[in-house]
């Protein structure tokens, strides 16, 4: 059935289990006139059509978007084998993002695949274009599925290779700057964007300015969502902002942290000190801006800093990175769209093999960059405030996840956000804890808070915004 005529036939029109369904899913000017086919085994399905037209940006990317709905999964047993399905998008180079929903629509799982991903012939001609997923129940725990069944798959085909530079999408792919000023208004902080000749020798920021710098596949409006929502951080930057706050937006993936400082360093307002709030990889720019600019700072809130490296950064698990923040990004409550442009740039290494996304490398343990930041750095300080979490998430939240956040593959059973290693996050080095530093915060364990979610907890806000509201060191 084409998806451009979206006519379903019902259930009992297919022939029975276990005999293999083949439905045409795409074919039309977006793939080229390729075309994508879906197959499911040991169970009857039907595929409905749910591309909408809407898409904005995402068209230079979206290739099809439709949902598999199967009519009961076969749970492995006696004399059956388990459900699968195949979706075999034999053209371009794609990344499938999948949804696994229970019978009632409630997501239950959300994870990328790559066709063939990492096998490649000696010509390299991909050799596998076909994803497969096994079905039944909902959660891979002790090597099988436990929880709902599997109802329906929403898959979206995207073409990973964005070659519209000059689109909104491939901008952002191929590295875009902003520079938004934030202030205070009737509806809380609203940004704007701000050029250079906006800024430059024009903008008088006062006594004291706080710059925001977002973490990797974010936004500044991502990265900091729950803390610019509080009461009472917006008390705080009418106290003692004057109600105006600066963030600076950069790809975080195509480009690194050197070539962000670069473009960063370009702005130059008018500011007596300058207090930072950094995240994740943010962290990396802030303290990259003090070694390479000079940059003087009042106060720093560095939050889930990657400070000493991620093994997620490693090339042969950047599959495992996306589908972490993704997983991590959707049981919060985030949409994926501002996350989408470095997510299909880290899908390049993917589909490559190749690591070109010195954003990511720059995070990698014992990278050029670290090596350089670390060497010599206090990271007793006075002036900055470390912010970690050790994220063991409840059986509930697993039941959602798909995978363990702290397993023994990716960190080696070392206490971690999800994504950065907690010691790490807290700048401690070897021999260091927490009991022998003033400048930490470490979350309480029993908040669940992972990389994504610093600002949720009360204690922690309280904490950052406690450290930025107090007079400069001596």
């Amino acid at each position: 059935l084409s998806l451009l005529e979206p006519t379903v036939e019902p259930y009992d029109a297919y022939t029975s289990v276990p005999e293999l369904q083949t439905h045409l899913v795409s074919g039309d000017a977006r793939s080229n006139g390729n075309k994508i086919f879906v197959t499911a085994e040991n169970t009857q399905f039907r595929v409905i059509n749910t591309r909408n037209g809407q898409y904005g940006e995402l068209e230079d990317a979206l290739v099809e978007e439709f949902t598999i709905e199967v009519q009961s999964p076969v749970a492995q047993a006696r004399g059956h084998q388990r459900a699968r399905v195949k979706i075999d998008a034999s053209f371009g180079e794609v990344a499938v993002l999948i949804e696994e929903r229970d019978e009632n629509g409630q997501l239950l799982d959300v994870y990328w695949r790559v066709p063939g991903a990492g096998r490649r012939s000696v010509d390299g001609v991909r050799e596998d274009s076909i994803v497969e997923l096994d079905l039944g129940y909902s959660t891979m725990r002790g090597g099988g599925k436990v929880g709902k069944a599997v109802k329906r798959l929403v898959g979206k085909v995207f073409r990973v290779l964005v070659r519209n530079k000059n689109g909104k999408l491939g901008k952002e792919v191929h590295g875009t700057y902003r520079m938004l000023t934030g202030k205070l208004g009737r509806r809380g902080l609203e940004f704007r964007e701000v050029s250079l000749s906006d800024v430059n020798g024009k903008l008088d920021l006062g006594e004291r300015a706080l710059l925001l710098l977002h973490g990797t596949f974010n936004t500044a409006a991502g990265s900091f969502e729950d803390l610019l929502k509080r009461t009472e951080f917006r008390k705080l930057v009418q106290e003692r902002y004057g109600g105006r706050v600066q963030a600076f937006e950069m790809p975080t993936v195509a480009q690194g942290v050197v070539a962000n400082v670069a473009e960063l360093v370009q702005y130059k307002w008018r500011a007596g000190r300058v207090d930072v709030m950094a995240t994740s990889r943010g962290t990396l720019v802030a303290r990259q801006l003090e070694r390479q600019a000079g940059a003087a700072y009042a106060r720093q809130v560095l939050a889930g800093g990657t400070t000493f490296g991620t093994p997620l950064a490693d090339p042969a698990h950047m599959l495992a990175l996306v589908n972490r923040v993704t997983r991590l990004l959707r049981l919060a409550g985030k949409g994926l769209g501002p996350a989408l442009p470095a997510i299909l740039k880290a899908l390049e290494v993917v589909v490559e093999g190749i690591l070109r996304a010195p954003g990511l490398a720059d995070q990698a343990p014992e990278s050029e960059l670290l090596c350089g930041l670390n060497a010599d750095y206090d990271f007793a300080r006075g002036d900055t405030l470390f912010i970690g979490s050790e994220y063991e998430p409840s059986t509930r939240k697993l039941a959602r996840l798909g995978d363990y956040l702290k397993d023994s593959v990716l960190f080696g059973g070392v206490a971690n956000d999800g994504v950065a290693p907690t010691r790490g996050a807290l700048g401690l080095r070897v021999g260091e804890s927490v009991t022998t530093r003033d400048n930490v915060h470490v979350v309480d364990r029993a908040a669940e808070i992972d990389h994504f979610s610093y600002y949720t907890d009360k204690r922690t806000v309280d904490r950052a915004l406690g450290f930025l509201a107090t007079s400069n060191p001596a």
